[in-house]
């Protein structure tokens, strides 16, 4: 008979852990080497700290005793008497920098609301902190504890929902966007040349008002560009004039193009994408060994033979690329002995040894080594021919 895994957890302390995971076939126990290090936290609101139950000393208590029943190590108790609206925590803040810095292995907690009341910062904990097993989460109420399957499940559960609660603020801001564009309702933040004023439209947004003064300036740069003066030429005298610009940045071509567009003097680019002509495909072989022949003569290696061809149109008959192999059957690739007899015949015709190596490509042989007949390849072509005749 096998004796049963829990038989070896009875003799070990609470809250010692193993490096390995084991689990019993009735419970689920999560075993470490050393006693568990833990950081207490506890937070109020201002207006919740008389409240019975939840107030500081109540909560240090209870996680005084849950350390002790647990075995655990209180190695810290930090504090917050804030809301939870965020993260930015003096006392959380310390609790996660002992976590980072290895000097306490969990957080512990009352509740999970003491830790945060939003969905969305709660996963950002997750994820930085408790998801990566380096670090555990524990809570009293819920019984949650991260070292087991059922807590990291619990936790994983818990991060989807964060995801999915930011997914869906995201999905209804855009909509609510499209929707408020769609009405004419201005988004974002006043143009140059206008503010937000005090009148209300009838679903209570502030109304766009000129400013006098920007107002101003906007027509001393039309009347200039209407007189024909150049945009560099306009940035340069607002500059010289001390003219204010927008947000108090340096007057540049830019913020005069932006003002020449909204005015209407200066129509949008619009970029006309040409349509790809589609390309023809030729499968005529006589064309393709023609083609061939002549790229071969400027010394291109088969390769750049066959992408060239591609280039140009011409494809193989079977198939939409080109290989080397069957580049080489376009060329006809002849022997060493037919090469020779071939430079002997043009030596015979009073050709240069430079011009009989361009006809040697040109016609199919090529040499044995590199992409061109050199003049030393071709005079040993024809000595090795005459050697061979004797």
């Amino acid at each position: 008979m096998t004796p049963d895994s829990s038989t070896y957890s009875r003799g070990k302390p609470k809250g010692t852990v193993n490096q390995r995971t084991t689990f019993s076939s009735q419970v689920n126990t999560f075993h470490q080497d050393r006693t568990l290090r833990v950081i207490g936290y506890v937070r109020v609101s201002t207006d919740m700290q008389a409240q019975e139950g939840v107030s500081l000393d109540a909560q240090r208590e209870r996680i005084r005793c849950y350390c002790k029943a647990s075995g655990f190590k209180l190695v810290h108790l930090a504090q917050d008497e804030t809301s939870a609206k965020s993260l930015d925590r003096p006392g959380l803040t310390a609790a996660l920098k002992l976590l980072e810095t290895g000097k306490a292995d969990a957080l512990l907690v009352v509740k999970l609301d003491r830790l945060t009341r939003s969905v969305i910062d709660l996963g950002t904990l997750l994820n930085g902190y408790f998801l990566n097993e380096q670090h555990y989460l524990l809570s009293v109420t819920e019984s949650l504890d991260t070292r087991n399957a059922m807590g990291r499940f619990v936790l994983y559960i818990l991060a989807l929902i964060a995801q999915w609660e930011r997914e869906a603020i995201g999905e209804r801001t855009r909509e609510a966007m499209r929707h408020l564009k769609a009405q004419g309702v201005f988004l974002g933040r006043a143009p140059y040349g206008y503010r937000f004023g005090t009148t209300r439209d009838a679903g209570g947004r502030a109304r766009l008002e000129p400013h006098v003064e920007e107002q101003a300036i906007i027509a001393r740069v039309l009347d200039m560009h209407q007189k024909g003066v150049p945009q560099k030429d306009i940035v340069t005298t607002l500059r010289t004039d001390g003219t204010p610009s927008p947000r108090n940045v340096e007057w540049n071509r830019t913020m005069i193009l932006r003002i020449l567009k909204r005015a209407g003097v200066m129509p949008e680019r619009i970029r006309e994408y040409r349509k790809r002509e589609k390309r023809k495909v030729q499968r005529d072989k006589n064309a393709a060994v023609q083609r061939a022949k002549e790229l071969r003569a400027e010394g291109l290696s088969l390769r750049a033979i066959g992408e060239r061809l591609l280039k140009e149109g011409l494809y193989p008959p079977r198939g939409d690329r080109w290989h080397a192999a069957t580049v080489a059957e376009l060329l006809m690739v002849k022997g060493a002995e037919e090469a020779a007899k071939r430079a002997r015949q043009l030596y015979a015709q009073g050709h240069s040894l430079r011009e009989i190596g361009r006809r040697l490509l040109y016609e199919g042989c090529l040499p044995s080594s590199g992409q061109k007949w050199s003049a030393g390849a071709v005079t040993k072509l024809l000595a090795a021919c005459e050697q061979h005749s004797d």
